[in-house]
């Protein structure tokens, strides 16, 4: 079975430097083409940014001790 891209509408990737120049590259060239990178990845490095911030260390640091197995 064939999809063809003229039934691809979008294109998820990580958040790599290497894959968002390439989702640009084809947003480019196929106008019916929607790239994004990969919200998971996207809250994750959120998350990250948050765990350096102080007021946010204790509650972070009883979430972790919650869901440690």
């Amino acid at each position: 079975m064939r999809i063809g891209e003229e039934n691809v509408l979008q294109v998820i990737t990580n958040d790599v430097v290497n894959y968002n120049a390439v989702g640009q590259l084809l947003m480019g060239k196929k106008t019916r083409l929607l790239w994004i990178s990969c919200v998971a990845h996207c809250i994750d490095l959120i998350l990250k940014d948050f765990e350096k911030l102080e007021v946010h260390q204790i509650t972070i640091t009883k979430g972790r001790r919650i869901t440690s197995v």
